[in-house]
């Protein structure tokens, strides 16, 4: 994030001739794909650490933070958007740039908070379950909402927050029923001791990246997709 910073606009990247040679244009697609599958694969990573019967422990509360964490953000989001709308964007719709800033502030960076966990050792723990179950309902939430806004300012149908919800929960279910028999199938194979073959490896990137197409397809990050995936992959055997 430190190297982001320093070769973004903010520092180095003031100087147009910097920012032009070092990042053409046309680099910044590939850069930003890489990124994207980089970040896919790190939250899969992240949560093979997480056992669904641990989460499953952890609903109610998770939720309970889920919906305080955002409530209060989301009221100031909503609170400095009426003070600041004739200033910034005096020509935005009314009432779908009060959600956009409400959900702006209200959103969690669900990597940030995962590496964050993962480096403090708190990952397995009850208290860092905890906020990555709060983390992936606040997320989707997040979504449903964007969608909200966008179909509040004209460019959408009102039902988009609808059918993203819908199609998120229907995702979960058939990952639950589809690919966790798969994975199931895939972890059985692994001999105790022995190196995992590479198409197994092969068959599991291959899995995260659809899944992360369908979530994105959706209209929910991409990110969401390898937090559940992470969470299916079986926990007992080799």
């Amino acid at each position: 994030m430190q190297g982001g910073v320093l070769l973004g606009p903010s520092a180095l990247g003031r100087s147009k001739v910097f920012l032009h040679n070092v990042f053409p244009r046309e680099s910044l697609m590939v850069l930003d794909t890489l990124a994207a599958i980089c970040l896919l694969f790190f939250l899969f990573l992240v949560c093979l650490e997480l056992d669904p019967a641990s989460l499953r422990r952890t609903g109610r509360r998770a939720l309970a933070i889920a919906v305080a964490g955002m409530s209060l953000p989301f009221a100031l989001g909503v609170g400095s958007s009426l003070v600041l709308r004739a200033a910034i964007a005096p020509d935005a719709p009314c009432v779908p740039f009060i959600v956009f800033m409400g959900v702006a502030l209200s959103i969690t960076a669900f990597p940030v908070l995962a590496r964050i966990l993962a480096e403090l050792k708190l990952l397995t723990t009850e208290i860092g379950r905890m906020p990555m179950s709060a983390a992936a309902v606040n997320d989707i939430t997040a979504w449903i909402l964007l969608a909200l806004a966008i179909a509040l300012s004209g460019n959408g149908s009102p039902f988009v927050s609808i059918y993203v919800l819908l199609s998120g929960a229907a995702f979960v279910g058939l990952a639950t029923l589809l690919v966790r028999p798969l994975l199931l199938y895939m972890a059985r194979r692994f001999p105790e001791g022995e190196p995992v073959k590479e198409s197994f490896v092969c068959g599991a990137m291959a899995i995260i990246l659809d899944a992360g197409l369908a979530t994105d397809t959706i209209g929910i990050h991409a990110l969401f997709s390898a937090f559940v995936i992470g969470v299916l992959v079986p926990k007992e055997g080799a």
